[in-house]
């Protein structure tokens, strides 16, 4: 791992010098400015250093989450892997399919994550074919035993701001953003795409779902209810309409 992380470094040098020394002058203000100016921001009232910020953050979004598994608990639902809940002409999703070197390759679009990451951006794209055999390697064997290893559940949390109505100095202002390393990430999406794949194919999502499928968004559902209260308007019926926003 050493030996890596040398290479890495010398190899990011190498990236930042053909800035220096090749790059428009936009391109070499940019990389000078990050490289000599430090990143400034304001922390929140009762704050005066960024790891008492840090501990703070960390037990909120921990009771949080405590909290959320606890009312799933209170419920007294179980589960029993020696008696799985079926439902009659619904084709059960039992494993995914291991992926060739050449789906491996189309998950490369993820982004790296700085600061976590071994490699950044730049150096993960050049060097992804000759690290191609070992991802797809990783990726399928986790895949065929439904094990997603520990060292991949590592992230980076990063509290963003709710929305710029909410009082930045309150803790609850701010939701976790996880980011993963480069390589959980493509692990998430190959599941996801085989999931989802399984799902459309035997209709078994809403067709009034717009969360989390692709094509859909906030905007498609209210233009599908634009569109409702449109045809009811042309129709002269009387129309209600109530819209929820909920935010944990």
């Amino acid at each position: 791992m050493y030996k890596v992380r040398k290479l890495a470094q010398k190899s990011k040098a190498g990236i930042i010098r053909s800035k220096l020394e090749h790059g428009n002058s936009k391109q070499l203000f940019t990389t000078v400015k990050s490289l000599s100016v430090p990143v400034t921001r304001t922390l929140p009232e009762g704050y005066d250093n960024d790891l008492g910020l840090a501990n703070a953050f960390a037990e909120f979004f921990e009771f949080k989450i405590s909290s959320i598994v606890s009312r799933f608990e209170s419920t007294g639902a179980t589960w029993s892997d020696s008696n799985p809940c079926t439902v009659s002409g619904i084709v059960r999703f039992d494993d995914f399919e291991p992926l060739s070197e050449r789906d491996v390759g189309l998950l490369r679009r993820v982004k790296c994550t700085p600061n976590l990451d071994v490699l950044p951006q730049t150096q993960f794209s050049e060097m992804f074919a000759l690290m191609l055999p070992f991802i797809s390697k990783l990726i399928n064997s986790s895949l065929s035993s439904g094990v997603f290893p520990s060292c991949f559940k590592k992230s980076q949390i990063s509290p963003l701001l709710k929305s710029t109505d909410h009082d930045p100095n309150e803790l609850n202002s701010y939701q976790p953003i996880f980011n993963l390393l480069s390589v959980s990430k493509m692990i998430e999406t190959a599941v996801n795409n085989q999931f989802m794949a399984h799902l459309e194919s035997n209709s078994l999502l809403n067709s009034h779902q717009s969360a989390y499928r692709k094509g859909h968004s906030v905007e498609t559902a209210f233009q599908r209810v634009y569109s409702l209260v449109a045809l009811f308007f042309d129709g002269s019926s009387h129309t209600l309409s109530r819209v929820l926003f909920k935010s944990e």
